[in-house]
């Protein structure tokens, strides 16, 4: 959550129990530029053509979602966020919620 929240974007936490249907309207209306998921529900939005990144976290090197982690951690180089710019809008959306 801290990350995507560094990153300036937006989460969207969306509920396991939805039928496919309503999660691929969540997405498409909340503007999903990402979708990170647990392997366990890849069903429910592989059919989606917004990128997905697949989460297995094992924690391990070679793991995708690791790996994808990886990438961010080049900004951060292990010592904060720099590179990402900070929110100065405290208006500014944080979550997207849908019920």
């Amino acid at each position: 959550m801290h990350g995507v929240l560094a990153a300036r974007a937006v989460n969207v936490a969306i509920n396991r129990m939805l039928r496919k249907s309503e999660i691929q309207y969540i997405l498409e209306h909340s503007g999903a530029k990402i979708i990170l998921v647990d392997h366990e529900y890849v069903d429910l939005v592989k059919d989606s053509k917004i990128p997905l990144i697949v989460c297995k976290d094992t924690g391990r090197f070679g793991c995708p979602y690791e790996e994808f982690l990886a990438k961010g951690r080049q900004h951060s180089e292990e010592r904060g966020w720099a590179g990402l710019e900070m929110e100065l809008n405290e208006d500014a959306p944080a979550t997207l919620c849908y019920t």
